[in-house]
């Protein structure tokens, strides 16, 4: 039987991207609001209907969000092709906050046995945080969306039960230490779990 989250798997209702920095964090739309934006959306799922509704929140959470270091949360259900909610109100960078009717609406999905997918941007452009990949964990989310300023999608499709958060703390830390910036140590980081098969990861 498939788990699904409870109220306890709630109590840490915020998650932080990590690397904040650098105001304002405007979106670049030159390369949003294009065709070959759009087309990024179009191999998330299978779903026409889905990833139509997935872009949409993603443009919207970039209008939102654009010139500010402040980040949007879209949760969608992936079975009824539907908004379970949105997090618009977060005042601190790098930082998104599930609300209590979110909350609400997520545990009785997951107890319909339906599926539940997770959009947020990231004002910096960074790859998905530790954070990310540890909700997406304990949330059971189907997929993770990461939605950069700079035009970015990036997915997370999966993450294994075996991953543990010194996993990534590990991989970070070695590659910083070898000289690496914030956001390559990053990436390197994902394409280590990845290849370790703790996660999968791509950018579309």
């Amino acid at each position: 039987m498939r788990a699904f989250p409870n109220r306890l798997q709630f109590a840490h209702d915020t998650e932080r991207t990590g690397g904040v920095g650098g105001s304002p964090n405007s979106v670049d739309w030159g390369k949003v609001k294009t065709p070959e934006w759009d087309k990024k959306f179009d191999s998330i799922t299978d779903n026409k209907k889905l990833n139509s509704l997935i872009r949409d929140e993603a443009l919207r959470m970039l209008e939102h969000r654009d010139n500010s270091d402040y980040e949007d949360l879209s949760i969608i259900n992936a079975t009824t092709n539907s908004l379970v909610g949105r997090s618009t109100n977060s005042r601190i960078a790098g930082e998104t906050r599930y609300t209590e009717s979110i909350r609400h609406k997520m545990i009785s999905a997951f107890g319909r046995g339906e599926l539940l997918l997770a959009v947020h941007n990231h004002p910096n452009s960074f790859v998905p945080s530790f954070d990310d990949i540890f909700s997406m964990q304990g949330k059971k989310y189907t997929k993770s969306l990461v939605i950069g300023h700079d035009g970015s999608v990036v997915i997370i499709d999966k993450v294994s039960d075996a991953f543990m958060p010194f996993h990534h703390r590990e991989a970070m830390v070695k590659f910083m230490q070898a000289g690496n910036s914030d956001a390559e140590s990053a990436i390197l980081t994902l394409q280590e779990l990845q290849k370790n098969g703790l996660i999968a990861w791509r950018r579309l």
